[in-house]
This record gives structure tokens, C-alpha cells and sequence, in this order.
């Protein structure tokens, strides 16, 4: 696939940065348009059609994907930040230390790329066959290689890499690609940079 330059205005909106240190607004709000073959995934409307074309795109190259999970409500970032700390609670750990353990794997509510509506949780279709939940060993699959080798074409980048823990405050996400726009995807692939060092 060729990347196109991006369209204008597409920089400001697509490099957004969300995270501990950048919470979005209280009055933040998105339009969404839905994704399709899939019932309740909403992204971005203004970057929907290139998540569309990424995920038909890997389907004819034979590395079919599967979208877990894409726009998130700070509502129900709010039920997922909470069910984390409770499994915290329940090890026996304080509040304090429950919330910062669960920081770290499900960011809080209104500093998650999904409140955004430009993050997307990606897996090969198959996935769920052979496991419960997200884990690290995707990076081992055909289909995140396909990602690795493609996503910047659509203008997404693998926003949590091995080894940047430090610099995005998230653990290694292999399967969770932001849009950023195809210029800023293809420079910060190429570069081997986070958002976060890209911004900066």
C-alpha cells in the first residue's frame, strides 16, 4: 500500500497525545462511525476508514485480524480501571498500591488512548481459540508481523514497544496500534520512536 500524505489538518487531531501526564478534558467528547463486521466497535470517524482498510487489507494477505477492542467511554474505562484495582485489593495490597499496580496495565480513567477513539486493540482472528486474554506472545504470530511490516501504511503505529516502558509509562503492548496519520506513522516507525519522543 502507498501512503498518501496526510490530509490537512490531519496532524494536529491524529497526534493528540493521552496518558498519565495528558488526560483529556472532562467535556472531551469524539464522533465515532462504527466499524464494519463488527457490532459495537466505534473509532474515530475521522480515521475509521483507514482502520477499515487495514483490517481488509490483512484479510486478502491472508493474516486475518481481529478488533478486540477500539473507542472506550471514560465510563467504561472507569468499570475496567476499577475491576483491575479490585483484583489488587483482593491480593491484599492497599488502595494506593492497588490503583498504581493497576495503572500499569489499564490506564485510568480519561489517560487512555481508547477514551481518545484512535487506539485499537488487535489480534490475529484465531486468537481467543488458543487464549483468555492479551498477552505479550502475540508479537510471536503471523499477524503481528503483517502489522509490524504494514500498519504505518494506514497511518498506525505500534504505541507501546519492548524497551519504552520508561518513556510511555505502559508496559509492552503488542497488540495495541494508535493513529497518528500515515506521514507521523511511517516517521515514527522508521525512526524506532514512541509518540511520546516524536511529540517531544
Amino acid at each position: 500500500a502507498q501512503a498518501a500524505a496526510p490530509a490537512a489538518g490531519e496532524e494536529a487531531w491524529a497526534l493528540r497525545l493521552v496518558n498519565a501526564n495528558n488526560p483529556l478534558p472532562d467535556d472531551f467528547t469524539i464522533d465515532t462511525a462504527s466499524i464494519p463486521g463488527y457490532d459495537s466497535r466505534l473509532f474515530d470517524a475521522r480515521a475509521a476508514a483507514d482502520l477499515t482498510a487495514m483490517l481488509d487489507a490483512a484479510q486478502k494477505a491472508g493474516s486475518p485480524l481481529y478488533l478486540v477492542s477500539a473507542y472506550r467511554s471514560v465510563q467504561r474505562q472507569t468499570a475496567l480501571f476499577q475491576r483491575k484495582v479490585n483484583q489488587y485489593l483482593a491480593q491484599g495490597k492497599s488502595q494506593q498500591e492497588a490503583e498504581q499496580s493497576a495503572a500499569q496495565w489499564v490506564a485510568r480513567p480519561g489517560t487512555s488512548e481508547h477514551n481518545l477513539g484512535l487506539a485499537a486493540d488487535i489480534v490475529s482472528a484465531d486468537w481467543y481459540s488458543g487464549h483468555s486474554d492479551l498477552t505479550a506472545d502475540f508479537e510471536q504470530t503471523g499477524a503481528f508481523e503483517w502489522l509490524a511490516r504494514n500498519a504505518p501504511d494506514y497511518g498506525f503505529i505500534l504505541r507501546y514497544p519492548q524497551g519504552k516502558q520508561e518513556v510511555t509509562g505502559v508496559e509492552y503492548e503488542p497488540w495495541h496500534y494508535r493513529y497518528v496519520g500515515k506521514q507521523a506513522a511511517r516517521e515514527i516507525t522508521d525512526a524506532g520512536i514512541t509518540l511520546e519522543e516524536y511529540l517531544a
